[in-house]
């Protein structure tokens, strides 16, 4: 079996999201990118969070407890007034450091910013693939991967569907799950928590485009 490592910029995803009009299943798309005989050694996700949001806090608690290691940095006010989290450097120095212990290294949205590290990576012995939109993805980037997979293509199979969407969340409150029902416990958090995350990030764009105006 095939050891892999993930790597999502949560922050550059939503916005491709935005841009194909779906919501991300974060389950469908760990389950695309393993669907081949692979294994995820780990699977990252990169984000800036408002520390002050309990339900962005519950959200990236979900995440966690469901095999994502979340790296995140509060959102600072940047000289032209936008709140930014910069995580490129996180990015790079984890993917040199696992580098040498899975076979292939898989980046999802990230920007051109890490093509360098990309680079860097390909001169070694793992593959590197780039999961991203078609239309923004430039050549360097291209040129330095073993394979690039757009999200265009692959939007209906990591997309929610529109069951999941409609499905009203169970009303309960964040905690541990009981080991009497936990695979219903984890279903609730991910119905209640998966339906915030778009809100959190269409809220960090709003005070952007406030605070550039």
């Amino acid at each position: 079996m095939e050891k892999i490592a993930i790597f999502i910029d949560g922050s550059n995803l939503f916005y491709s999201a935005q841009y194909l009009n779906i919501e991300i299943d974060y389950i469908k798309l760990l389950q695309t990118i393993t669907s081949t005989n692979r294994k995820s050694v780990r699977t990252y996700f990169y984000t800036g969070v408002d520390n002050t949001n309990e339900r962005q806090q519950q959200w990236l608690q979900w995440m966690r407890t469901n095999g994502f290691r979340v790296v995140s940095k509060p959102l600072l006010e940047c000289q032209d007034g936008k709140r930014k989290a910069n995580l490129d450097v996180e990015i790079t120095v984890d993917m040199i450091s696992i580098s040498d212990k899975v076979e292939t290294i898989v980046i999802v949205a990230a920007d051109d910013s890490i093509s360098y590290a990309v680079s860097h990576l390909s001169q070694k012995s793992c593959k590197v693939e780039y999961i991203g939109l078609k239309t923004t993805v430039n050549n360097k980037l291209i040129y330095s991967i073993d394979k690039f997979t757009s999200l265009e293509d692959i939007k209906d199979l990591i997309g929610r569907s529109n069951m999941t969407k409609q499905m009203q969340p169970i009303d309960i409150q964040w905690r541990k799950p009981n080991t009497n029902n936990v695979k219903s416990n984890k279903l609730a958090w991910r119905r209640e928590l998966e339906d915030d995350i778009d809100a959190e990030y269409r809220q960090i764009v709003e005070n952007e485009k406030d605070d550039s105006e």
